[in-house]
């Protein structure tokens, strides 16, 4: 989330159609029906890859990346994906409300941070 700027919600939809792993393009499809083509780090790409292959359910059928991971392995709901984040910034000290959605803005920062302009940090957002 934080090194695509992506939603909650966008994390939870996230298909295997929405990877393409030869071009490395992440497909997005964001609020309002906008779809965003973005570069999938190569990290990310990694991270994916060892959830895939330790993580994640298998023989569920389910197309969705995300799955639960008690049965019956059904994806994951944006709130889960919003639970998630915060607990995880709970445990590093990081305190707040809306602690998913701050990331989006930590990677548009980001993006300026690194020389960036406004248009390519709205672009992300």
């Amino acid at each position: 989330m934080l090194r695509l700027g992506m939603r909650a919600g966008e994390v939870a939809s996230l298909s295997f159609g929405d990877l393409n792993w030869r071009t490395g393009i992440v497909t997005v499809a964001g609020k309002r029906g906008r779809v965003d083509e973005l570069p999938l780090p190569v990290d990310v790409g990694e991270a994916l890859v060892a959830y895939l292959r330790q993580g994640r359910p298998t023989g569920t059928g389910h197309r969705r990346v995300f799955l639960s991971i008690d049965a019956p392995h059904v994806p994951i709901k944006a709130a889960a994906v919003t639970a998630m984040v915060g607990r995880a910034l709970r445990s590093a000290g990081i305190a707040g409300s809306g602690a998913a959605h701050r990331l989006r803005h930590t990677a548009a920062m980001g993006v300026i941070a690194a020389g960036g302009g406004l248009l390519e940090a709205g672009q992300l957002l």
